[in-house]
């Protein structure tokens, strides 16, 4: 498993003064200070953001962002878009979004600078199926496409098979 150093998430625009931060208990954009509580794990395999052993989730019946003890739903693991610095979660297609308060939510996408975020050179946030972005995957697994050879099942993705 790759847990890719601390690093700031930072916003963009109007908005690049502002780092996600955890003050208490949702998580939401404050003046970039260099504080612990602006520092983050990105755990590669899992696409789990961290903080002091919890990962960044989305509570989908309040529509709150804040930190939580992992439990591999799909509310809890990230993904980014590098050409558009949108991010979004496998829960679903809304952006992480900044309000007007600085408290973050999930939103429909817009493409303003409240969705967008610079996230830390270091860490690897690939997009869904980056490699095999032409086929079906599995969110639990994006090894897995969905392979055709008399029936349909699903197998390791492999750049060559055409039945894929």
């Amino acid at each position: 498993r790759r847990l890719q150093v601390g690093s700031f998430i930072q916003g963009v625009g109007s908005l690049s003064d502002y780092c996600l931060t955890t003050p208490n208990v949702y998580a939401k954009m404050q003046e970039c200070e260099n504080n612990d509580d602006q520092l983050y794990l990105y755990d590669e395999k899992n696409r789990y953001i961290k903080f002091e052993g919890n990962c960044l989730d989305h509570q989908f019946v309040a529509n709150h962002i804040y930190f939580h003890s992992c439990h591999g739903g799909p509310n809890q693991r990230w993904y980014y878009n590098k050409k558009t610095m949108e991010m979004k979660n496998l829960g679903g297609e809304r952006c992480l979004d900044i309000r007007g308060n600085k408290e973050l939510h999930m939103y429909d996408c817009h493409g303003g600078d409240n969705q967008k975020f610079q996230m830390p050179s270091t860490w690897t946030m690939s997009p869904l199926s980056s490699d095999y972005n032409d086929r079906v995957t599995v969110a639990s697994n994006l090894n897995l496409c969905m392979t055709f050879g008399g029936e349909i099942v699903m197998k390791t993705c492999m750049k060559n098979d055409s039945n894929q």
